[in-house]
């Protein structure tokens, strides 16, 4: 939700909406796959449904805030980073 607030902060409406318009067809899509189409896993596939939107939403809003700047990957953190972080 915060990667859509700085869309919107900097005055960018189509992104946002694109990425709802992404999880909403991969909502529906995985929904007929996976509730009613051949693995008819239910309430469970559902919400893997579910999960799989909001993936793709999120990596439509972050490809958007790199392209932008507004975004910097970094290395990932080192095994010792991590088990201090963790500590």
């Amino acid at each position: 939700m915060s990667a859509q607030a700085s869309c919107l902060g900097a005055k960018d409406s189509l992104n946002p909406t694109l990425a709802t318009l992404t999880a909403s067809l991969v909502n529906v899509a995985g929904d007929a796959a996976l509730v009613l189409g051949p693995l008819a896993m239910g309430i469970a596939g559902a919400a893997w449904a579910t999960v799989g939107c909001q993936v793709a939403a999120a990596l439509v809003l972050l490809r958007t805030l790199r392209r932008k700047g507004m975004l910097e990957l970094r290395q990932l953190p080192s095994a010792d980073e991590l088990r201090r972080f963790f500590a």
